[in-house]
This record gives structure tokens, C-alpha cells and sequence, in this order.
């Protein structure tokens, strides 16, 4: 969800094309979970849901769970 030369969060247009390749669309239901207390799970909600990306949950829980 990074952009590796910028070290800052993608450009709408790199999420728009990276979620075209793996078969995401804006109507896809996105459930997060993750490691940490859900750290990374919560960064990349937020990331979502800046470019617009509305039907998003996190899972009550993290990964060891």
C-alpha cells in the first residue's frame, strides 16, 4: 500500500491500477484483519477509505486470533 520511491501512501491512480489487478472493484465488500492488533489491518482501512472505498469492516480480532 506504499509507494517504494516516495515512501508515502499510493497515488489514486497506483491504488486504482493495483486493485484493477487483483480483481478488486468499488463495489467489493474488503474484510481486514492482520497482526499486531490489527495495526496494518487499520492502516490499510483508512487507505480505502480515503480513495472512497465505503464497504469495509475490520475483523474483531487480530491474526493469532
Amino acid at each position: 500500500m506504499n509507494d517504494a520511491q516516495r515512501h508515502d501512501i499510493l497515488s489514486k491512480q497506483q491504488f486504482e491500477e493495483l486493485m484493477s489487478r487483483v480483481g478488486m472493484r468499488s463495489d467489493s465488500e474488503l474484510i481486514l484483519y492482520g497482526d499486531f492488533n490489527n495495526w496494518f489491518a487499520a492502516f490499510t482501512f483508512w487507505i480505502f477509505n480515503y480513495y472512497g472505498h465505503k464497504k469495509l469492516k475490520i475483523m474483531n480480532g487480530e491474526w493469532k486470533k
